[in-house]
């Protein structure tokens, strides 16, 4: 799928769906045994730069609905941020 449907697809997404689709970005890096990113995420659904604050309220959101969990929780820093599935939590 070409970037410009990723992101069209992305754009028209609920509120929901776009949870779902962090959570499962997320489970499907943590079962490669890599976190999730910003970066990740902006890769796999082929947005730009210019979109990370964007998808950065994405992952806030699914944060919010429980569905992932900061890997680094003591970590203030919040630009390199790494995020886990909720059940991968030590």
């Amino acid at each position: 799928m070409a970037s410009s449907e990723h992101l069209k697809r992305t754009m028209t997404m609920s509120g929901s769906e776009r949870n779902w689709a962090v959570f499962m970005h997320t489970c499907r890096m943590w079962a490669g045994r890599r976190p999730m990113t910003n970066t990740t995420f902006r890769n796999r659904y082929g947005l730009t730069d210019g979109r990370s604050s964007l998808v950065s309220l994405h992952i806030r959101q699914a944060m919010d609905e429980g569905l992932i969990v900061p890997l680094d929780a003591e970590s203030s820093y919040r630009r390199y941020a790494r995020y886990i599935p909720f059940y991968a939590e030590a």
